[in-house]
């Protein structure tokens, strides 16, 4: 019998949060303000890692050496996952955080995904304007999706639920774990969401993801 490897996604499950930490939608981002980031990495010496950042035009014409800040260094972990699993090793590693840039350099504060089946800028996942959160299982199959307009859920077999914007409601000593509800529209029963920033990793889709989360509302909890 083969070993699930430690942080792997139980049941397909997988998530990711996008700024859930500040609980608004990012703007236009000084160098020094962390935002959302799409991109390339590849090895440097020593051990280093650069990130080629995804731009509207295409990729950028240089190269910054990335730090991982990361709780529990995520990114890193994230990427050794990936490399482990993907069966093009000469590719370069799509990757997804929340950081800042400064100069020649970039920091990872908040790791969002690392894919190894995507080749360029112009193949990037679609994702929805001003995505905060993503969460996906099975058994039953579920997806939630969170922008600053409001929350989704949908479940197979069933009507899609929609949900006034998250509030956040708690966070521990750590800030590895965040909580946050919303009310179902119209007055419906509150949605609670927790949030955990560990290692998620599904290798038969060449992927890692930066968190878990579990969704409770109306007696029916959903998780990995």
């Amino acid at each position: 019998m083969k070993r699930a490897a430690s942080g792997a996604c139980p049941t397909s499950f997988r998530a990711w949060v996008i700024g859930l930490a500040v609980g608004c939608c990012a703007g236009a981002a000084s160098a020094a303000t962390p935002s959302d980031q799409r991109g390339f990495v590849t090895d440097g010496i020593a051990g280093g890692l650069y990130f080629q950042r995804c731009e509207a035009g295409g990729p950028a014409a240089t190269q910054v050496l990335l730090h991982d800040q990361s709780p529990g260094a995520l990114l890193t972990a994230g990427i050794g996952e990936v490399r482990r699993a993907r069966l093009d090793a000469e590719r370069p590693l799509y990757v997804e955080f929340r950081g800042e840039g400064a100069g020649n350099t970039a920091t990872v504060r908040q790791f969002h995904r690392a894919i190894g089946h995507v080749s360029s800028c112009t193949a990037l996942p679609a994702l929805p304007s001003g995505l905060r959160l993503h969460a996906e299982g099975t058994q039953p199959a579920w997806r939630l999706q969170a922008t600053p307009a409001g929350m989704r859920l949908e479940r197979v077999g069933s009507e899609p639920v929609l949900f006034a914007p998250l509030k956040l409601t708690g966070v521990d000593a750590s800030r590895k774990a965040r909580s946050f509800q919303a009310a179902a529209r119209p007055g419906g029963a509150l949605l609670r969401v927790d949030v955990t920033e560990q290692p998620c990793n599904d290798n038969a889709a060449e992927s890692a993801f930066g968190a878990r989360v579990t969704a409770q509302w109306g007696g029916q909890r959903l998780e990995g």
